[in-house]
C-alpha cells in the first residue's frame, strides 16, 4: 500500500503543471490567461426572451419618460406663477385717501364688512385684494386675518410703512402685509432712523415703497441687500424696487399679500361696498 504524497510533493506537481501553459514572445502568461476571458466574453450568444423578457425592454421605458417640469402648486414657484397682483414698483405703501390710493394703483376702494373706512378698507387692483390701515387703528391684525381667513404661518402682520415714520411724513393710511417673522423684527431698528436727506419734497398723495420696504415683504433681514449705511439714512422717496421677480421671488412676494388664497377663492368672504 502505497504512502500518501508528502506537501511538498504536491507542490511540484502542481509547479509542473503551470509549466506546461504555453508561453507568448513577451513570457507572460498573465497576458494569454486575460485574452482567453476576454474571448470568453466576446463570443456571441444566444438570448432567450421567453426567459428574460426585461431585457428588451429598457428601450421602450427610457421613452416613456417625460421631460415635463412639475412643480409643486403649495411650493414657492408654484405660488409665484399666480399671475395675479400690481408689480412692486406700481405698489403703493402709504396714502392719503382712499380713493387716491385705488387711483395710484388702478382700482377701486371697497369697504370690508362693517369696518368703517375711516378705519380700514381693501382696494381692488390686478385681481387682487390690498388691505390698508389707519396708522392709529389697532385692530389691523384681527381685520387682516378675517378678510383673507388663512394666514401664512410663521408670519406677522404688519404695516410695510412703519406707524412712527408715516407720522413724520404726515400720511394716515398704511399698507398691510403679511412679514416672516425673523424679518420683521429686524427691520424695527432701521423703521426709527426717519426720513433720509433729499430735493424732493413728500408733498405727494400716495407713497411707493422703498427698496428696504421691498425686502422686507419678501422676508429678508434688513442688512441681506443693502449696507448699513444706506438702511441708517431712513426711507428714500423714489428709490423703489424697479426689476424683475424671478419665480421664487414672485412666490415669496405673493405670499405677502395672500395672493394664493384669492387665486384659491377663500377669500374675500366679507361684504364689500364701494366707496
Amino acid at each position: 500500500m502505497e504512502a500518501p504524497p508528502s506537501d511538498a510533493r504536491q507542490r511540484t506537481e502542481r509547479k509542473l503543471k503551470r509549466s506546461d501553459l504555453p508561453s507568448i514572445a513577451d513570457g507572460s502568461r498573465r497576458q494569454l490567461t486575460a485574452k482567453s476571458n476576454l474571448s470568453a466574453f466576446t463570443k456571441p450568444r444566444a438570448i432567450h426572451t421567453t426567459c428574460c423578457p426585461f431585457i428588451f425592454s429598457w428601450h421602450s421605458l427610457f421613452m416613456q419618460i417625460s421631460l415635463e417640469k412639475i412643480i409643486d402648486p403649495s411650493s414657492l414657484r408654484g405660488i409665484g406663477g399666480i399671475q395675479r397682483g400690481v408689480e412692486p414698483h406700481k405698489l403703493v405703501s402709504a396714502g392719503h385717501r382712499a380713493h387716491l390710493i385705488a387711483e395710484a394703483l388702478g382700482g377701486k376702494a371697497f369697504t370690508v364688512g362693517r369696518t368703517r373706512p375711516r378705519n380700514a378698507f381693501c382696494v381692488q387692483a390686478a385681481n387682487a385684494y390690498y388691505l390698508f390701515a389707519h396708522r392709529d387703528y389697532q385692530g389691523y391684525r384681527s381685520f387682516f386675518r378675517r378678510f383673507f381667513h388663512a394666514v401664512p404661518v410663521g408670519c406677522d402682520i404688519d404695516h410695510v410703512l412703519s406707524k412712527g415714520l408715516a407720522a413724520r411724513i404726515g400720511v394716515p393710511f398704511l399698507l398691510l402685509a403679511a412679514v416672516p417673522k425673523s424679518a420683521n423684527r429686524s427691520h424695527a431698528s432701521a423703521e426709527r432712523c426717519g426720513i433720509a436727506p433729499s430735493r424732493q419734497l413728500y408733498l405727494g398723495k400716495t407713497f411707493p415703497l422703498d427698496e428696504r420696504m421691498f425686502h422686507k415683504v419678501m422676508g429678508r433681514r434688513v442688512n441681506k441687500r443693502q449696507s448699513a449705511a444706506v438702511v441708517r439714512s431712513g426711507y428714500v422717496l423714489g428709490n423703489n424696487h424697479a426689476f424683475g421677480l424671478t419665480l421664487k421671488q414672485r412666490g415669496a412676494w405673493n405670499l405677502a399679500f395672500c395672493i394664493d388664497v384669492i387665486d384659491a377663492g377663500l377669500a374675500p368672504r366679507s361684504i364689500l361696498r364701494p366707496i
